[in-house]
């Protein structure tokens, strides 16, 4: 609970009722977009200029969960040798975005090549940058920024990439291992609180390269994460190069052989740990590339760069790719998880569900070369009786679907999506208004209640076999779902009928892959998510404390809004009845409602002596009299009181919402000194409107 003034309070659930409204809003304000590019060598040329605007227009008219925008910070490989040459790109970004655009560039290496940054002025701030050589073989940059608006703890490190090219034979590797390692000691200079991107082209193979390995060893300030939606490492020692399983985030080569993912953000940990600057989980993208291109050829065999093929292909030596990042974060303190596990599922074919047995022991999840049996997968979660009854919820993240692999002889590699169904809340009976949607997506196998609302909530790299060999079955796959449409999903199926269906849906034909159905002797597909609740109550700090009997020692009133072991000191007074409290303390307040449905008085005090017993009272403005509350013996130690009033509360609450609570404190024993003391921590008033 937190502790606030009886104006703070009303503000407060003003600010609760905003930050629910934002929750199920498109991200916007406190956003950046960063992107990195090889941009082979140019732009240099008018009609490099134009290609190129055509380009960074379309990273910027891409939406993340519902949001485009400008490019903020560009982060580029084998720039231009002329350093004339980054005014004209400078005035690229401004003809296209507007605003005012600066960079902050690389020596040139033995190649001519510069890395470097482009960036928004008006949203960013350049604090330092320096330039990386030696043991590089392309020099890199190193830029430390800060969000306009934001402060220190918004700043941010970033890393403009361009590791050793050449081929995946071993010394070729052994090279790219040796220049990892020299970013990983650059960054163990930096301060642990350090907010870390490294993001350029790494010409790395797959998670089966060393230099992979070195960026993302141990668990260091420096130690590089994964910002795409894979396990780590997309399965250790993993070729990614003409892996079908990696299709939707290859970048190499555009023009005529996609099949390497060379181009990457990695991330540390400090920019997922809730705080200050954070990458948008699910945010990272590649420009063009929607996974229906053929693998091994042209982007432009897909649908992904329609309206922009011929500019893109024209302009990059790599496909760009771009993340979303928020600033001025919070860390939310969630107070509850939910585990659950599915309560049914099933998979449709082309002909509809399939149901029976095979429905609830498996799912089969297939592209549409698969023909007569390419399917969809359908699971339902039951999320009623998660939460304790009464409690709201603020918010919900680190959603997680747990899928189990059971995998047959058919079974091969491919990526798929997960969606956020449009009939979850009525949970529709799986039947044949759910059906193929041919050629959506340029796939056979999307199912046609997609065209009616459901959401993308997850993109994930389905890796299914060992080169020849399977994986053994069992296998845990751990898809992170993101944005604010499965978070209000979450939150209304813990609200209401407490119902969520989730489709699992192949990105490619040849994708074909078994996960446990909910009736499996494997297991079942579980959805687990963090929570934060809210139990409607409100915590009210009081506006003044008289005193009636004793004499105040060290401290101040604001020493009693938090338990932090600041206190006010009270000192005994004497007194000519044995039957009044040598201290008593009055204090006032002032509630945001005049007819509170509960009201509680809470307390945390001490006294440095035995034999001493608190009474509080709280005043009854409709007879004038002190009505005693409850009584407690008090400690030597700080303790706690939660006080309830009882009766018509509204008799507690004056003209103005006036309270008023008396607390005193009287020997009920031998009391050896004098004045004996009593210290007061915290002091509130909780109630629910």
């Amino acid at each position: 609970m937190n502790t606030i003034s009886a104006f703070q309070s009303s503000i407060a659930r003003l600010a609760l009722l905003i930050c629910l409204w934002f929750l199920c809003q498109p991200l916007s304000a406190q956003t950046l977009r960063i992107c990195c590019y090889n941009v082979l060598d140019g732009p240099v040329s008018a009609a490099d200029d134009q290609n190129f605007r055509v380009v960074i227009e379309q990273i910027g008219n891409q939406t993340v969960m519902g949001t485009a925008r400008q490019i903020d910070i560009l982060a580029f490989q084998e720039g231009p040798q002329s350093v004339f040459q980054y005014d004209d790109i400078e005035d690229n970004f401004e003809a296209v975005f507007g605003g005012t655009y600066d960079s902050s560039i690389s020596a040139a290496d033995a190649f001519g090549c510069r890395t470097g940054f482009i960036f928004n002025t008006g949203t960013v701030q350049l604090i330092a940058a320096t330039t990386l050589g030696s043991g590089l073989t392309h020099n890199s940059r190193r830029a430390q920024f800060r969000p306009v608006g934001g402060t220190s703890a918004d700043d941010f490190i970033m890393y403009s990439i361009h590791l050793r090219a050449g081929t995946f034979d071993p010394a070729d590797a052994a090279e790219r291992a040796m220049e990892a390692n020299v970013f990983r000691a650059n960054a163990a200079t930096l301060p642990p609180t350090s907010q870390i991107i490294y993001c350029g082209d790494f010409n790395i193979a797959g998670s089966d390269e060393l230099a992979y390995q070195n960026l993302f060893a141990g668990n260091a300030t420096g130690s590089a994460r994964e910002t795409l939606n894979t396990p780590f490492g997309f399965r250790e020692n993993t070729n990614w190069q003409e892996n079908i399983a990696f299709h939707p985030f290859h970048t190499q080569n555009p023009v005529n052989n996609m099949d390497d993912r060379f181009d990457a953000f990695y991330i540390n940990d400090n920019m997922m740990d809730g705080e200050n600057f954070e990458y948008v989980k699910g945010s990272c993208r590649v420009l063009g590339n929607n996974s229906t291109h053929n693998l091994n050829q042209s982007i432009n065999t897909g649908t992904g760069t329609a309206g922009f093929g011929t500019e893109l292909v024209a302009t990059s030596d790599h496909l760009p790719v771009f993340c979303d990042f928020k600033w001025g974060q919070t860390a939310e303190n969630f107070d509850q998880s939910i585990s659950i596990d599915a309560v049914s599922t099933n998979y449709v074919r082309p002909g509809g569900p399939v149901g029976g047995a095979d429905g609830t022991n498996n799912m089969e999840i297939e592209g549409s070369s698969n023909g007569a049996f390419a399917g969809f997968g359908v699971v339902d979660f039951d999320l009623s009786g998660q939460i304790k009854s009464g409690l709201g919820i603020a918010a919900t993240d680190n959603i997680a679907l747990t899928l189990i692999q059971d995998n047959e002889f058919f079974t091969d590699s491919g990526p798929f999506s997960v969606y956020l169904a449009s009939d979850a809340a009525a949970k529709l009976p799986i039947d044949g208004s759910i059906q193929y949607q041919t050629g959506q997506n340029g796939i056979d196998s999307v199912p046609a209640v997609l065209a009616t609302g459901a959401i993308k909530i997850a993109t994930y790299a389905g890796v299914h076999d060992n080169g020849a060999t399977l994986l053994p079955d069992g296998t845990i796959d751990n898809v992170s779902l993101f944005g604010s449409e499965i978070q209000s999903g979450i939150i209304d199926a813990l609200v209401s009928n407490g119902n969520l269906r989730l489709l699992l849906v192949p990105d490619h034909p040849g994708a074909a892959v078994t996960f446990t159905g909910f009736a499996s002797a494997l297991g079942s597909p579980s959805l687990s998510a963090d929570i934060l609740t809210d139990d409607g109550t409100i915590d009210v700090l009081p506006n003044s404390i008289s005193i009636s009997n004793g004499k105040q020692g060290n401290g101040i009133i604001g020493a009693t809004d938090e338990s932090d072991d600041s206190r006010i000191e009270y000192f005994a007074a004497p007194v000519t009845d044995s039957q009044q409290p040598n201290v008593q303390l009055i204090f006032n307040g002032t509630l945001p409602v005049s007819d509170p449905q509960s009201l509680t008085v809470v307390i945390e005090a001490r006294a440095n002596s035995a034999n001493l017993q608190l009474i509080v009272e709280q005043f009854n403005f409709a007879t004038s009299t002190w009505d005693v509350v409850d009584s407690a013996d008090a400690e030597l130690s700080d303790a706690t009181y939660s006080l309830t009033v009882k009766g018509n509360l509204s008799d507690y609450v004056g003209g103005g919402n006036l309270i008023l609570t008396r607390a005193g404190w009287i020997p009920n024993g031998p009391v050896f000194m004098f004045p004996w003391r009593v210290d007061v921590d915290l002091f509130n008033w909780s109630i629910q409107e």
